[in-house]
């Protein structure tokens, strides 16, 4: 057992090593994530930008609508409107340079003929584009109201109801998966296809202290982009965390462990580097897609949800959210740890009984 822990220390000085020997794996590990925070949360803080609107219709008339709204619905506007043919509409709408376009025939008082709407009711942006302009267009049919407010507004700007408050947990979850998969699935996979597990299985070296080696040196790493990441959007955006510090660092050691034990068996069968993009992509892109890292997994069918919550990395971004801004604490956070602690062993023995070192 001396020994075991003995190799340990000095196979994860080697890792260590390896990694700071190659600049761009700082860099990817490191730098990058805390910069996806920074452009995200910026570009979510400031108010949403205006939908863009093309008003079609005989040019006098179209000139006259677009007067009307950007009359009617003051400053800031929540809608552009700019006047378009009807084939220029067309071309902006499917290029996404207007989110919906409305036909109009005569001016906005004279008879107040209703305008068309034409757009595309599985975009997001159109439906809240529409919603606004009807909004606009009582206040045109109805002058007497246009002074007053239809709806009162409250802004959610505290901290946890915002975006960056959503997406710094789940860049986290993220940083743990990317830095697994890659950091043992590829990098083992780049050992076997230069020969050296050969040599090193040939060594007396203890394989169990080789992989945990592994295990820990991506742990030092998922730490410290932890960490980064963390100090960076706390200073510049306010994120803290409400729930308990405990919990949290036993759900960061069952996170590493799960998606350590996924990259082992990842790595188990792989004999070139082409292999090793196709396994690691193919494990990482749909999950990254699918488990609600930047956007909700609610969106969507419901039969698929259910299916989602239990992926490894969903249920690591959202036990990471349940913390930050529920303020969930051990309890709330057992099962989960349980299940992700299990889905490492579980993935872990099955490499160990399918892996080639050769």
């Amino acid at each position: 057992m001396r020994n075991w822990f003995k190799q340990l220390g000095v196979l994860v000085l080697v890792n260590l090593k390896g990694y700071f020997r190659e600049p761009a794996i700082i860099f990817w590990a490191l730098v990058f994530p805390a910069g996806i925070a920074g452009v995200l949360g910026v570009a979510f803080q400031g108010r949403p930008p205006a939908v863009p609107v093309a008003i079609v219709g005989q040019n006098h008339a179209a000139l006259a609508w677009k007067a009307s709204l950007d009359e009617t619905q003051g400053e800031p506007p929540s809608l552009q409107f700019q006047v378009l043919s009807e084939s220029d509409a067309l071309t902006a709408l499917k290029r996404g340079d207007v989110q919906l376009y409305i036909s109009v025939s005569t001016p906005p008082h004279d008879g107040f003929a209703e305008p068309v709407a034409h757009y595309d009711p599985g975009n997001p942006q159109a439906r809240l584009g529409l919603l606004s302009l009807e909004k606009l267009l009582y206040k045109i049919k109805n002058p007497e109201i246009s002074g007053e407010r239809v709806l009162e507004e409250q802004v959610m700007d505290e901290i946890g109801g915002r975006y960056i408050d959503f997406l710094i947990p789940g860049l986290l979850a993220l940083g743990i998966m990317n830095s697994c998969m890659w950091g043992m699935g590829y990098g083992l996979i780049d050992l076997r296809v230069k020969k050296l597990l050969r040599r090193m299985a040939a060594s007396p070296m203890y394989k169990s202290a080789f992989m945990a080696s592994h295990f820990c040196a991506r742990m030092v790493f998922t730490i410290s982009e932890a960490l980064i990441l963390f100090v960076f959007a706390h200073f510049l955006f306010g994120v803290r965390v409400e729930g308990s510090l405990f919990a949290l660092a036993l759900l960061f050691v069952a996170g590493n462990l799960a998606w350590s034990g996924i990259g082992m068996l990842a790595s188990s069968r792989g004999q070139s580097m082409n292999a090793a993009n196709g396994i690691v992509n193919a494990v990482t892109l749909p999950m990254t897609m699918l488990s609600g890292i930047f956007f909700s997994y609610r969106n969507f069918p419901d039969w698929s949800q259910k299916i989602i919550e239990w992926l490894p990395l969903t249920v690591l971004a959202d036990s990471i959210r349940s913390i930050f801004i529920e303020g969930a604490g051990l309890a709330q956070m057992a099962l989960p740890i349980g299940a992700l602690m299990a889905t490492g062993m579980l993935f872990a023995l099955l490499a160990v009984r399918l892996y080639r070192w050769h």
